[in-house]
């Protein structure tokens, strides 16, 4: 329930607020590793120059889809949520 924490549950391994896995997030890990890896792409790939002039909004763009997508795709995972297209 929205407003309401289970205090039991926060401190159990397999509780309901669990969000990393041996210690860190690794949703936040991979997608952090991503963003780098495009904003600091200019500065060593040709092609990609002109991103390293506004590599602050694209690592923050992307990240930020990217975490969203991820974190939808493995929450959906661990529920066992299952979607219908059409």
């Amino acid at each position: 329930m929205r407003g309401q924490i289970n205090l039991d549950e926060l401190y159990t391994a397999p509780g309901d607020y669990k969000y990393y896995d041996n210690g860190f997030n690794l949703t936040a890990f991979s997608v952090t590793l991503v963003a780098v890896i495009l904003s600091l792409g200019g500065k060593f790939i040709h092609f990609m120059e002109p991103l390293s002039r506004v590599s602050w909004f694209v690592g923050v763009i992307v990240a930020f889809a990217a975490y969203a997508l991820l974190k939808k795709r493995t929450t959906a995972e661990k529920t066992g949520e299952q979607k219908t297209i059409g």
